[in-house]
């Protein structure tokens, strides 16, 4: 699969989530990702002040292409949490589940990945809320609680 192909089908799925998206394929030094392809390899590299700060490697297109639209479904989760914050909750509630469910809605299988890299931050850095009510603390630490 060539880029042009995996920068139409990013094109279609942030059309389908109701946003313009492009995958660039040059460093735009701001942070963002590009897409590189080389030989038999799709590479995913984020680039800031002309540093190089990140690099994925993948023989699969669709993997490049998921690592793309997690990035896209991450930001509209975050600024739909934004929206729809619960002062009392800790803000990953709301954007955990938000996100999971774009991606559910785009590939099963890449919510699937998102929801155990969730579990797994959470492992880590469990949910802290600023209130929680007695049935609250009783509750798993999960984040689609």
């Amino acid at each position: 699969m060539t880029l042009t192909q995996i920068q139409q089908k990013y094109r279609d799925i942030a059309v389908s989530l109701g946003c313009e998206g492009t995958l660039p394929t040059a460093p735009q030094h701001d942070g963002s990702a590009h897409a590189e392809h080389i030989g038999d390899n799709y590479v995913f590299v984020v680039t800031e002040r002309g540093r190089e700060l990140k690099r994925q490697q993948t023989t699969d297109p669709e993997e490049l292409l998921s690592w793309f639209v997690r990035g896209l479904t991450a930001s509209i989760a975050r600024g739909w949490e934004l929206q729809n914050r619960v002062s009392s909750q800790d803000s990953r509630r709301l954007w955990f589940k938000k996100h999971v469910a774009l991606l559910q809605e785009i590939n099963p299988a890449w919510a699937k990945e998102q929801a155990c890299e969730y579990e797994d931050v959470l492992v880590r850095h469990p949910f802290d809320d600023a209130v929680r009510d007695s049935s609250e603390s009783l509750r798993s630490n999960r984040f689609d609680s």
